[in-house]
């Protein structure tokens, strides 16, 4: 009997939908792209409106998330998600032009799993960090 193969990049990525909170359409749709090459699904979002139907409609496996946002500030998402039993164990990943260590203390200390300042990373290098993120075991 043949050995069975190793599922492919996108056999393994296929079952993660990836929500990209950010209302930078450059950065959000080369970040969508950037993922789907990769297999997973990734869903744009360019307010926390539209963000939290996106969660209310299918299971997400990760959020990256902005923080100026037209219509709420992102720490204030971030809070409650975190104080949601349905969401809180979503990892979220700040991806914020903000870089003062304030700003990185404050996410971090809401729930955020990381914070990458948008200028200090390629996209490749975002997308790098988010399939290291998934390969973790769940955090609770």
């Amino acid at each position: 009997m043949a050995e069975p193969t190793p599922p492919t990049a996108k056999e393994t990525t296929a079952s993660h939908t990836i929500l990209i909170v950010e209302d930078d359409s450059f950065i959000s749709l080369f970040l969508q792209k950037k993922l789907k090459e990769l297999g997973y699904e990734a869903i744009v979002a360019t307010s926390t409106a539209q963000g939290l139907e996106a969660l209310a409609k299918q299971p997400i496996s990760l959020i990256l998330l902005d923080i100026i946002l037209p219509d709420e500030n992102g720490f204030t998402l971030l809070e409650r998600l975190k104080k949601n039993p349905s969401y809180e164990t979503i990892p979220v990943v700040i991806l914020s032009n903000l870089g003062q260590q304030s700003e990185i203390d404050r996410g971090k200390a809401l729930g955020a799993i990381d914070f990458m300042v948008k200028g200090n990373y390629s996209p490749a290098e975002i997308v790098d960090r988010v399939t290291a993120i998934l390969k973790q075991p769940p955090h609770a």
